[in-house]
């Protein structure tokens, strides 16, 4: 009944990293107490430090500004697992995160659990569940030049540095 969660840019990668000890490069929570199953992941933020700093909200629910002032606890018969997505379905309805288009997904079905009641994901974001596939591609092969607007601030998009991005596969 632990729970472990991190960012990555290659799910698959980071999961034989956990299950590989230190030497692979995994976490030190991670290391010695495997072996790890990546669950589920949430994907399609805007950038990386939209990414880390969901992590990091996520792991410090009680630290965050945006979580802190709604004291989220573990009931007493609340798995760890239980208690961090109730967490996150309090993140996914609280600003900055609830104007994202991310999408929830599910990488062992088995293990999937409904989501708490009242704390539905928002309307423009989805649930899925399936494997990820890593791809490489430029973005500039997939980021039209007449749309060169943000969606999220509005604001003109002068140069696009991302490289990399994420293929799924159901």
């Amino acid at each position: 009944n632990r729970c472990y969660i991190g960012f990555t840019v290659d799910p698959n990668r980071r999961i034989r990293q956990h299950n590989g000890g230190k030497q692979a490069g995994g976490a030190a929570k991670t290391d010695n107490r495997g072996p790890w199953d990546m669950v589920c992941i949430i994907h399609g933020f805007p950038n990386l430090t939209s990414g880390l700093r969901f992590e990091w909200a996520w792991q410090n629910s009680d630290k965050s500004r945006r979580l802190k002032l709604l004291k989220l606890r573990k009931a007493p018969k609340e798995t760890q697992f239980a208690f961090r997505l109730r967490i996150v379905a309090h993140m996914l309805r609280s600003e900055p995160w609830k104007r994202l288009a991310l999408t929830f997904r599910w990488l062992i079905p088995e293990k999937q659990l409904p989501f708490p009641a009242g704390l539905e994901m928002p309307e423009q974001m989805e649930t899925t569940s399936g494997l990820v596939e890593k791809t490489k591609t430029l973005v500039t092969e997939i980021f039209k030049a007449e749309d060169r607007t943000c969606s999220i601030c509005k604001q003109y998009v002068q140069k696009v540095t991302v490289e990399i991005f994420i293929r799924l596969t159901t």
